[in-house]
């Protein structure tokens, strides 16, 4: 084996020594400086990452935010546009509504005239056309009663041509001494119960106003007679709603004995002091025409609608009494104060004529009597075995000016304007 010759240099050693124990003596500071080495480190890429963060937040993020923001604010805008629409659409439907029923108010009062030629005012100056008018009036009414096939009670011609007279029948199957009835008394009890069998209801047109005042009619003068006929125009449409209403009742009812409604007696426009109403007969009609009710003291009963004429609204009082099957009562009631169709085929008559609904009436105020049939008013009248009530209705009408604005003579819209103020 080779022999090692090794040489150690013994002061470079005691240097490497002394640096050791140099290095010992700072080794307390060995901890510290790696702490803080490593927070530079975990700083600078720090720093280095966050540069690189706000670089993508800058190149995406607040792109994509602005974006965003954007969108928000045309959703918003979008959102806000639509509810403006929608509460505009709102707004346009309701105030096609309102329109809707103020022109549905002007037209309950456009309605067909019994005569062209007169309202309102008369082209020619011939006392003709005012008998003309009249002759329509009665052909009106007479019209009206045979639609709801009507027909007063026996008259006494009838009971003549069978051999007896009305003065026979003392009530409905009248006796005689032995207790059995007369022979005469029951022919005019036949007679009665015929008539009651062939109508569906008991209606004369004298007892309707107006019918006798035409038929009486004389020639005055051009302004009373253009105002007798403009308030009659319009207490005509009054009798026709009525006897619509009794159509509407008696639809299905071919014979007295059947219908709910048996009798239509007197129709007038008068206060209560002014019209007798011992009776349903013509012979207690006034032939009063119709007036507007400006002031309390023309009222027929008190309103519970509290209206009188105005310088919008006509206002008529009117009356009428019916003998009705007592259960149906109320039935008539919403009858007459329902819904009614009309037609209208312009001013002059000659449009195409439309159809429109009106809804006029108001009923005041009612009385009810117990029917005894074996008195003056009844005694020719046939009811059935109904239990029947005589009811007497007070109404209010309600007429639009506007509605007939066109045909309302200038005399009468001058006198009216003086008592509405």
């Amino acid at each position: 084996m080779a022999n090692l010759n090794i040489k150690l240099d013994l002061s470079k050693i005691k240097d490497v020594l002394k640096g050791l124990s140099s290095l010992r003596t700072y080794s307390v500071l060995l901890v510290p400086t790696v702490i803080v080495i490593a927070g530079l480190l975990v700083l600078t890429g720090a720093i280095l990452m966050g540069r690189s963060f706000r670089n993508t937040v800058n190149r995406e993020s607040i792109p994509m935010g602005s974006t965003i923001k954007e969108l928000d604010g045309k959703e918003e805008g979008l959102l806000v546009a639509k509810q403006v629409e929608a509460e505009k659409q709102y707004q346009d439907a309701y105030e096609q509504d309102a329109n809707a029923i103020l022109q549905a108010d002007i037209e309950s009062s456009q309605r067909e005239l019994l005569s062209y030629d007169v309202l309102p005012k008369p082209e020619e100056t011939s006392a003709m056309l005012f008998t003309s008018f009249g002759s329509n009036y009665r052909k009106g009414i007479e019209g009206l009663i045979a639609k709801i096939n009507g027909k007063d009670s026996p008259s006494e011609e009838d009971f003549s041509l069978a051999g007896t007279s009305r003065a026979s029948l003392r009530g409905p199957m009248a006796t005689g001494p032995a207790g059995q009835p007369k022979e005469q008394e029951k022919i005019a009890e036949g007679i009665c119960q015929a008539r009651a069998k062939s109508i569906s209801i008991y209606a004369s047109p004298n007892d309707v106003s107006g019918y006798i005042f035409w038929e009486r009619y004389q020639y005055k003068d051009m302004n009373s007679s253009v105002d007798d006929c403009w308030y009659w125009q319009q207490g005509y449409w009054i009798i026709e709603d009525i006897f619509n209403a009794v159509a509407a009742m008696n639809r299905e009812s071919s014979t007295v004995y059947s219908s709910p409604v048996k009798r239509v007696g007197r129709i007038g426009f008068v206060s209560a002091s002014r019209m007798i109403t011992s009776g349903l007969s013509g012979t207690t009609v006034s032939q009063e025409k119709p007036k507007y009710v400006s002031k309390p003291a023309e009222q027929i009963a008190e309103p519970c609608t509290g209206r009188i004429s105005n310088n919008d609204y006509n206002i008529i009082h009117f009356r009428f009494v019916a003998v009705i099957k007592a259960n149906e009562i109320i039935s008539f009631m919403k009858e007459l104060c329902s819904a009614k169709e009309h037609r209208f085929a312009g001013y002059k008559g000659s449009e195409q004529p439309r159809v429109y609904k009106h809804n006029q009436i108001s009923i005041l105020e009612t009385n009810i009597k117990t029917v005894e049939e074996g008195s003056a008013d009844h005694k020719y009248y046939r009811y059935g075995y109904d239990s029947v009530k005589e009811v007497e209705f007070i109404c209010e009408y309600i007429f639009n000016k506007k509605g007939y604005e066109p045909v309302n003579p200038a005399a009468v819209t001058i006198s009216t304007a003086k008592s509405s103020n």
